[in-house]
């Protein structure tokens, strides 16, 4: 361009070329839109140009496709895509490695194009987001584009990340094709997994088969299995710890418990249908009664709070009578466990399996003292449905009655106790010194749960006396229990027995506070 100077004035007989303001501007932006095109020789034609700014951010006009990979709970993910047009600044140099245009990058290099160029400045967090994930893109197809030129492909590890993230994300297709490959099924490598029972959002060190089962992805441990893959690899995810010395429990959180192996690790990320954990269990992973620390898998399904792994490892010949050995010599079984955690529904588990619900602990205490202790109405109610003995005391001479009693819960225990003889149980007593059911429900003044009791005379001596000599009409009289001591009556309660104290039935209806029949 020839531009003549003020008044079209010549310099020392010269014309002057000069170049419009914004000449390096438009001439950068025209490499700009070449690297954009993809176009190698307009770009080549730019950087000819002595005035061009290799590392000039120009504006253009990005229509690109996002993925996102959205996670299922014990099903594969799957990746939803959507679309974004934008328009922003960006250099030649990231225009080059974004479309993988690998001459176009060296001579950019080679002119001295800053490759550490902050882009991106002053954008809203959305808009920031998704730059974030175009600029990563183009730096791994930067990476890549070297990798190819240096003449080397992917490494080992890059491979057995990918076999992990495959089995933990479900890609059977994918995993097929890498094991194909002959990629190491049995390299650990460091992976995000996430679970929402039992809570985890973390990274471990995994293989893929640790991976698949967390993720809960049947098929994939399957392939990995048939694959033979090794199932004694030691992973840290688990979320309880033990006391091996005391047996005591203490909840840590996901990934800080002590190692375990590939089956101990599907009885803590149990698949609902406990496909995992037998297939584990088939192919000899573990077998339902080996102990790790003192403790089998049974018993850590009862310390998750497992009821259908429970379910799965006593069908796959669990004991439900193995106990928990500790280095000082305490043992307790799995009934006590599920007694003292609160699980019901394990422990109908483990009555259908035929385990000894009396059984006792080293201090001497059965299922329904740890119940009573615990208090646990629901798990008392089972085991008095089951038939538990009401009747015995621990090693140090105390009943599950006085038992509840010490530890503030004796509405709760009598709730539970008339809740289960309204619902028909037979309340078990080798001891009615210790725990009568009658004269504890004649003591309550509950008339349904007294109709329970008298509608199965053959279990029911009306005239039992307790070791006071008061029997159950007595007890009733005494309370003012008015419809309970007529019920006692009609079913034929001696009225004339004496207590200890020479005291009859008549008597202390007489005496009460609340006459029987005051009204009459």
């Amino acid at each position: 361009m020839i531009v003549g100077g003020s008044g079209g004035a010549r310099v020392a007989g010269r014309q002057q070329q000069v170049h419009p303001v914004d000449y390096v501007a438009e001439v950068s932006q025209k490499l700009v839109d070449a690297a954009h095109r993809g176009d190698l020789a307009a770009a080549v034609d730019c950087l000819c140009n002595p005035v061009v700014d290799v590392n000039f951010t120009g504006a253009v006009r990005f229509k690109g496709r996002l993925a996102e990979l959205v996670t299922r709970e014990e099903a594969p993910s799957h990746v939803r895509f959507d679309c974004e047009e934008f328009i922003t600044d960006v250099s030649p140099l990231f225009l080059a490695a974004h479309t993988g245009n690998l001459p176009l990058l060296r001579k950019l290099l080679g002119l001295g194009a800053d490759a550490n160029q902050k882009l991106f400045e002053g954008q809203g967090q959305g808009r920031k987001l998704v730059k974030r994930r175009l600029w990563r893109r183009a730096a791994m197809a930067w990476r890549g584009l070297w990798s190819l030129s240096s003449d080397r492909i992917l490494s080992a590890l890059a491979f057995r990340f990918m076999l992990v993230t495959a089995a933990s994300r479900g890609f059977v297709d994918v995993v097929d094709t890498l094991l194909k490959l002959g990629v190491n099924a049995n390299g650990a490598d460091r992976m995000l997994l996430q679970s929402l029972k039992p809570s985890l959002h973390a990274s471990a060190d995994c293989t893929a088969l640790i991976a698949a089962i967390v993720s809960r992805q049947i098929a994939v441990v399957r392939q990995l299995l048939e694959a033979r893959v090794r199932m004694d690899v030691m992973v840290r995810l688990g979320a309880w710890s033990w006391d091996a010395a005391t047996g005591e429990e203490l909840r840590v959180g996901a990934g800080l418990a002590e190692p375990y192996d590939a089956a101990w690790c599907a009885v803590e990320y149990f698949e609902s249908s406990g496909a995992i954990l037998r297939l584990l269990l088939r192919q000899r992973c573990s077998t339902p009664n080996s102990l790790h620390l003192g403790r089998s898998l049974l018993h850590h399904a009862i310390l998750c709070s497992s009821p259908a792994a429970v379910d799965t490892l006593l069908a796959s010949g669990a004991d439900p009578e193995l106990p928990v050995r500790t280095t000082l010599k305490h043992e307790f079984r799995p009934i006590h466990m599920a007694a003292r955690l609160g699980h019901p529904e394990i422990l109908r588990s483990l009555v259908a399996c035929g385990c000894d619900f009396d059984s006792r602990t080293d201090a001497g205490e059965t299922a329904i003292m740890l119940a009573s202790r615990y208090k646990h109405g629901w798990c008392l109610k089972v085991l008095a449905l089951s038939g538990a003995d009401f009747g015995l005391l621990n090693s140090a001479g105390v009943s599950a009655t006085l038992i509840a009693d010490a530890c503030r819960w004796s509405q709760g225990f009598r709730d539970a106790v008339l809740d289960a003889v309204k619902s028909g149980a037979v309340i078990r007593s080798t001891d009615t010194s210790v725990f009568s059911p009658l004269t504890f429900v004649a003591k309550s003044g509950d008339l349904r749960a007294m109709e329970a009791l008298l509608s199965r005379p053959e279990f029911v001596n009306v005239d039992e006396q307790d070791e006071n000599g008061f029997s159950a009409a007595m007890l009733a009289a005494r309370e003012g229990h008015a419809e309970v001591f007529r019920l006692l009556v009609f079913a034929g309660a001696n009225m004339k027995l004496l207590s200890k104290s020479g005291e009859t039935a008549a008597s202390l209806y007489k005496s009460s506070k609340n006459p029987i029949f005051s009204s009459r």
